[in-house]
C-alpha cells in the first residue's frame, strides 16, 4: 500500500476518539482493502477467529518463550500464563465508563494501528 494512503488512514484513526467509531473505521478500512463489502467481511466467522487467536499464539510463543521451545507441555505452560494474563486485564478493567472508554480506545489504537505513537512524524 501506498505510504500516502496508510498516513492518511492513520491520521484518521488517530483522530477517532470513539471505541466504536475506531472499530467501525477499522473494519471499513480492511474491507475495502480487501475489495470486499463490510458486510461480507464482519464479524469474521469462527474459522478465521480461530485463526487469529492461532496467530495471536504464536506471537505470544516467540515473545515470551524461553529456548528451546520443543514439547506440548511448554506450550501449554505459556498459554496458561497467557490466559492468566488475560485474566489479570479483565480483572483491571474499570468501572467508570469514561476511563473504560479510554483503555479500551488505547487498546484497540495499539493494536490495530501500532504506528498512531509516532503520528507526528506525518503530520
Amino acid at each position: 500500500m501506498n505510504n500516502n494512503i496508510q498516513d492518511g488512514k492513520l491520521k484518521i484513526l488517530a483522530n477517532i476518539q470513539n471505541p466504536n467509531e475506531f472499530i467501525a473505521a477499522c473494519r471499513t478500512m480492511a474491507a475495502e482493502e480487501n475489495q470486499m463489502s463490510e458486510g461480507d467481511m464482519f464479524p469474521l466467522t469462527e474459522d478465521s477467529l480461530g485463526d487469529v487467536i492461532y496467530t495471536f499464539v504464536g506471537i505470544w510463543l516467540a515473545m515470551s518463550a524461553s529456548l528451546p521451545l520443543e514439547n506440548k507441555e511448554q506450550v501449554i505452560a505459556i498459554t496458561n500464563n497467557m490466559a492468566e494474563m488475560l485474566k489479570l486485564i479483565q480483572n483491571n478493567l474499570s468501572d467508570n465508563p469514561e476511563q473504560f472508554k479510554s483503555e479500551l480506545l488505547h487498546c484497540l489504537k495499539r493494536a490495530m494501528a501500532p504506528r498512531l505513537w509516532d503520528i507526528s512524524s506525518i503530520q
